[in-house]
């Protein structure tokens, strides 16, 4: 069973914090999909199959892989609440 993190906000601080710092083009990407180890450790995608990344689990029209790229939860269709899916969302 997948893990995920509770609270997704937190993700997103760290997010802000590793890009803020320079540091994500220094992450690990195992799979070589787009999506560092540590995003998909985190919402319990899978670090050696590459193929996970074009999947939308959400189905939000948001791959996996931007949803990394956008530091949103590819489990949440709307990952911030606001009434609107991560695919319609500016935010």
């Amino acid at each position: 069973m997948r893990q995920r993190m509770t609270d997704w906000r937190a993700w997103l601080v760290l997010a802000g914090v590793v890009g803020a710092a320079g540091l994500v083009a220094l992450a690990v990407d195992t799979d070589s999909d787009g999506m560092s180890d540590d995003y998909e450790n985190l919402f319990g995608l899978n670090v050696t199959n590459a193929a996970d990344a074009s999947l939308d689990y959400d189905g939000d029209g948001v791959t996996n892989v931007q949803e990394a790229t956008l530091s949103t939860d590819p489990w949440e269709a709307d990952t911030d609440l606001d009434g609107f899916e991560d695919g319609q969302d500016s935010n």
